[in-house]
């Protein structure tokens, strides 16, 4: 994944508004009697100055904006080398369709199914609740554009004032749905190597563009017609893009800019040579409070959010991406009245170059709508939580369903983990007691430093040394380290001796493991611990801490297969388990692959290419494949030098025959991958198979 951070910020300016400009007036009522006590030429030239103001402002702002992202770069990645002279499109097995409007029955029928299925979830979270809409039967929000709003919300028949829902579980809830229905479709075609594109009135910006990309700026009428989009190859074949995003663009809200424009085009249609009194009786009221306030923060805007603005970007090439990315965000949240999006980027890409981009949009839409009154479920949120009772101004604790924990007594409450909280008022750590519903101060003079498991944590103390307690006062690893992890069965203690690191392990009830002085722990894959003392040699601990192999060899490699590693002694190599067991390995293998190493089956190759040993040091597949994964779940996926390709059993007998498409990115590479939930899978490139061979709709970017 490539991860690109993009902004563009253009044409900041200085306010330039002559004599008394609206910014300067508190109310519309203060302005308009400042201009009732203008001479008629002085209200024409007031009038005048607004226009030009305004027009300039406006032209101005259109280019000043704010786009930031991340996401996959065009390509998914890297350009992918295509040799156009080579490729034979014909051949090509591309079975996309053209892009289509369903039959207007069918969407309005859908639309039914989905105001009928429609569900709203709350989901808590500090300090209000928040909510959001789901429908079981979902086939029309690709076509057409739909949205949802709420109207009211209940608990039971009791309507509930949404602004003070917090705590509240919420029932019911009145939901008005909107959907734009297209009767006809138009399409927009765009060349690779096209600068410019005009379309239904507009000059659109294109940002980037290749035979297999483009990245394109729609402004939001425009992209609210949008339906999708296809790519043309040579072959006159239509192909799906293999990547696509939307993204905002904010700038000066559109609001401001659609009241601002309406008041320049109101004093336009009263400037003249002289604006009379009975001029002025007819200007008046249609000179609304929106225009007013839109002109309000027009200047605002241009006075001082612009300029913000160009603080927070600044020019320090050495500021961190992703604190500015934090610090736009928050700034553009709070101050979404004067901030919003403007236009809305595209980013689209191809798996194969293309000789047309086209995009679809619809026309001749009819809007249709429903009101519908749906249940409301709840889901939790994550662990237990601060909250602030507004009134008190005092801090509680809610559990994950907003349930209180602790009722709002702190002045200053924060979350330091699931079980810790800080009252910076005081500088006190808490124990959170579940059961009892209390706050349980920490061991005097220890601060919280890092959960480990259940109820023990690290801790620090006064002098910066690290221990562990058990509920914030127990001790069970004592305070002079400088790193504790847990790892596996065990706390791995970290301190300096004589300049160098050194590590102590302990027992999850803090008992102390003896060892001679030990510089390296590392965990094994069976959970077990290769451990190198200070004289530089290496053995084995078991998850209860007992050497079983011993501290004499000069390298020992973990394999994927419990109790077995891979050790090193003067200019011999040997397989060794943990009974001090020595496999001695045949003498003519060029390679051991130690890192694909599972199930007992060790890859190895020669110049004939690779096979597998046994943990007896026997050679079981003779070396024949030019490409192998571990074994997983009893089977390997191999490849033959004639490019063929099996999954084989331990026996070297195909269990099955498999022929893939190319991956998409152009990889040959097999390997095995696994899912957070411990799922293997063998993979070639981005191609993912299953324990049996069968391909399977998992993404390698979810895989490890």
């Amino acid at each position: 994944m490539r991860i690109t951070f993009l902004f563009l910020l253009f044409l900041f300016f200085a306010s330039c508004t002559g004599k008394k400009d609206i910014g300067q007036f508190d109310s519309r009522t203060e302005m308009l009697a400042h201009i009732r006590k203008l001479s008629p030429q002085d209200r024409a030239n007031f009038f005048k100055q607004q226009v030009q103001l305004i027009d300039t402002t406006l032209a101005k702002v259109k280019d000043q904006t704010i786009y930031f992202s991340f996401s996959m770069g065009l390509s998914s990645g890297d350009p992918k080398e295509v040799n156009w002279d080579t490729v034979n499109w014909n051949r090509m097995d591309i079975q996309n369709k053209a892009f289509v409007i369903p039959n207007p029955d069918t969407l309005k029928a859908a639309f039914e199914s989905y105001a009928n299925t429609l569900k709203a979830v709350q989901s808590f979270g500090i300090p209000h609740s928040s909510f959001e809409l789901d429908a079981t039967d979902d086939k029309i929000s690709e076509t057409g554009q739909l949205s949802t709003s709420f109207k009211q919300l209940f608990q039971g028949n009791k309507s509930l004032d949404s602004s003070k829902v917090g705590l509240l579980p919420v029932s019911q809830a009145l939901v008005e749905i909107k959907y734009q229905l297209p009767h006809e479709l138009d399409s927009l075609v765009i060349a690779p190597d096209a600068k410019t594109v005009k379309y239904m009135g507009y000059d659109l910006t294109i940002d980037t563009i290749s035979p297999q990309g483009i990245e394109l700026d729609l402004p939001l009428d425009l992209y609210y017609n949008y339906l999708g989009h296809r790519g043309k190859i040579p072959n006159d074949k239509l192909v799906e893009s293999n990547s696509y995003s939307a993204m905002p663009l904010y700038g000066l809200h559109p609001e401001i800019q659609k009241q601002a424009k309406s008041a320049g085009q109101l004093f336009q249609k009263f400037q003249t040579a002289a604006v009379e009194d009975a001029m002025l009786d007819r200007f008046e009221p249609q000179f609304t409070e929106a225009m007013f306030q839109g002109l309000k923060k027009l200047n605002h805007y241009q006075s001082a959010i612009e300029k913000e603005l160009k603080v927070l970007l600044g020019d320090n090439k050495n500021a961190d991406v992703f604190d500015v990315i934090k610090k736009l965000r928050e700034y553009i949240e709070s101050n979404g009245e004067y901030l919003g999006p403007v236009e809305q980027r595209l980013s689209i890409s191809f798996p194969y170059p293309v000789k047309q981009f086209l995009l679809y949009f619809g026309k001749s839409n009819e809007t249709i709508k429903a009101e519908r009154r749906i249940p409301v479920s709840r889901t939790a949120s994550y662990g237990y939580m601060t909250y602030l009772d507004q009134e008190a101004k005092k801090y509680g604790i809610v559990d994950s369903m907003g349930n209180v924990i602790i009722e709002p007594r702190f002045k200053e409450l924060t979350r330091s983990s699931q079980d810790y909280f800080f009252d910076s008022s005081d500088s006190i750590d808490y124990f959170l007691n579940v059961k009892d519903k209390k706050l349980e101060p920490v061991k005097d003079g220890y601060r919280f430093e890092q959960k480990l498991e259940a109820n023990l944590s690290v801790f620090k103390n006064k002098k910066e040394d690290l221990g562990v307690l058990r509920n914030g006062q127990e001790e069970i690893v004592p305070f002079k380290y400088t790193a504790i992890e847990k790892q596996g069965k065990l706390f791995v203690a970290k301190y300096t001796l004589r300049g160098r690191e050194t590590f102590d392990l302990y027992t999850l009830k803090g008992d102390l493991i003896e060892t001679p002085l030990l510089s390296t722990v590392d965990m094994l894959a069976d959970s077990s611990f290769m451990v190198r003392s200070k004289l530089h040699k290496f053995g084995v601990l078991n998850t209860s801490g007992k050497l079983v192999i011993p501290l004499e060899y000069d390298k020992i490699e973990g394999l994927k297969t419990a109790n077995w590693v891979y050790a090193t002694k003067g200019r011999e190599t040997f397989l060794l388990d943990y009974q001090n067991k020595r496999v001695d390995l045949p003498a003519n293998l060029r390679y051991i692959d130690i890192g694909r190493s599972a199930e007992g089956m060790i890859p190895f190759s020669d110049y004939d290419g690779y096979g597998f040993i046994d943990l007896n040091g026997r050679i079981v597949i003779q070396p024949q494949y030019s490409n192998i994964t571990e074994f997983y779940r009893g089977h390997a996926l191999v490849r033959t030098a004639k490019d063929e390709l099996f999954m084989i059993d331990k026996n070297n007998s195909i269990f099955k025959k498999l022929v893939l498409p190319p991956s998409p990115d152009g990889s040959q590479r097999l390997d095995v991958a696994f899912s957070k939930d411990g799922t293997g899978y063998f993979t070639m490139g981005e191609i993912v198979l299953d324990k049996d061979g069968n391909v399977v709709h998992v993404s390698i970017d979810d895989l490890y």
